[in-house]
């Protein structure tokens, strides 16, 4: 969370790698708004190679990530929050400060 207030985890390139978590990173400018942090800057994909590499700005602009569906379908799993804007709202908004929160 320090990272996203400090705003030290920026957005590479258009940020529409998606994790395996399914949701690119385009979640961060919503995440730092639920702490209450300002926007994550927004770096070329040029200068984010340079700091973390083909790998990272894979990551951050080209992955697909992984599908919950299958979970869903054959364990009858669902997931606490509806969206991940909701978890978000209900599980960040009163975190303190300095708090490490696993997503």
């Amino acid at each position: 969370m320090e990272a996203i207030r400090k705003r030290q985890f920026p957005i590479v390139g258009n940020g529409a790698g998606v994790w395996s978590f399914a949701m690119s990173p385009m979640w961060l400018p919503d995440l730092a708004k639920t702490v209450g942090a300002r926007p994550p800057w927004r770096v070329p994909v040029w200068l984010g190679r340079l700091f973390i590499g083909e790998a990272g700005v894979s990551m951050m602009t080209l992955i697909r990530g992984a599908s919950n569906a299958k979970a869903k379908r054959a364990l009858g799993w669902e997931p606490r929050y509806a969206t991940w804007r909701d978890g978000f709202r209900s599980g960040l908004a009163n975190a303190p400060v300095n708090a490490v929160v696993s997503l």
